[in-house]
């Protein structure tokens, strides 16, 4: 049974709009086997049968699942609080799926299961994954070992608030406090975090002493991200009969893009440095892709041409659509 009073009544207290939570209980009154069906899945953690669904089945399913969230975070004790923080992700994909789409969904259904699962907290200004180190490499660093499989906090920067360096360092100490409170049995001395915030090529363009600069100084960057900058170099395709993706990094034209066609065709590319050495045209890889990083994330231009793709950032919001409900 899908007890509507209750979910309308969270919902509205994390997306206060009626016409929404009228549209999702109308919705469900359609679709009410199909969404039943699935609800089977979510009350045992198994979102996956759900993926694939439109985006308004995705928010019918949140919506309708919201009060056993609640009553899983009631039963762990874990305050009121804590719970709508972690739930504002919910408004955020709304809202992103309404600026892309001009339509009421989610598409980031993948993404919020870990919120529906208790898998992930906001705790201050960051959110933090109940996780397991997938990194093929050990960690092994002033008495700190970690091992592919071993348990550890996944930190993630949630949208929507500048990234201050002492809310962050705020976060990781009211973090320890809560999963040593709430998940005792999970380490909680011990984060990773994987995000574009941390590329050491950041401190090429940004200037010294800036917020993001200094939330990378809390970590020891163990894998970088050479190989998903490779990964492109082997296999970026023709956006359209005049236009190639690899024609997007600055410094690369029609000529140099040819030259890096006909290599990978011989063997992939294995590191920036094999890049440089079979293209010498191409000295600094590294440099061009934090270049091109440089230009999507300049939000002082109209963006035009060839900057108005995005290939290593977000698509950020549009701003005409950012009020839209």
């Amino acid at each position: 049974m899908i007890d509507f009073n209750r979910s309308r009544e969270i919902f509205l207290k994390i997306y206060p709009s009626e016409r929404l939570a009228n549209k999702i209980e109308y919705y469900i009154g359609r679709h009410e086997s199909k969404v039943k069906f699935f609800l089977k899945f979510c009350h045992i953690n198994r979102w996956e049968p759900t993926l694939k669904q439109n985006p308004m089945m995705k928010l019918s399913l949140i919506y309708a699942f919201l009060p056993t969230v609640w009553d899983r975070y009631k039963k762990k004790g874990i305050p009121e609080e804590i719970f709508f923080d972690t739930m504002t992700d919910i408004k955020i994909w709304i809202d992103d799926h309404r600026a892309r789409t001009d339509e009421d969904g989610v598409f980031e259904l993948h993404w919020l299961m870990h919120h529906m699962n208790l898998h992930i907290f906001k705790v201050g200004r960051l959110q933090y994954q109940l996780c397991i180190w997938y990194f093929k490499s050990r960690y092994n660093k002033n008495g700190v070992k970690i091992g592919f499989g071993d348990k550890i906090l996944n930190m993630h920067i949630p949208r929507g608030a500048k990234l201050d360096y002492d809310e962050c360092v705020e976060s990781l100490d009211l973090a320890k406090e809560f999963f040593a409170k709430y998940f005792p049995k999970f380490p909680n001395d011990k984060y990773m975090c994987h995000s574009w915030l941390l590329y050491p090529g950041n401190k090429n363009f940004m200037p010294e002493g800036s917020n993001i600069l200094k939330f990378a100084s809390l970590y020891d960057i163990v894998e970088e991200n050479e190989d998903k900058y490779v990964e492109f170099f082997n296999t970026a395709e023709a956006l359209s009969t005049r236009l190639h993706k690899l024609e997007l990094i600055p410094g690369i034209g029609k000529k140099y893009m040819w030259e890096i066609i006909e290599e990978r065709k011989k063997e992939e590319f294995k590191s920036f440095e094999d890049i440089s050495n079979r293209v010498p045209a191409l000295s600094d890889p590294v440099g061009m892709i934090v270049n091109r990083v440089k230009q999507e994330l300049d939000t002082t231009t109209v963006k035009k041409g060839k900057q108005k793709y995005y290939l290593f950032t977000p698509i950020p919001r549009s701003p005409q659509n950012r009020n839209k409900r």
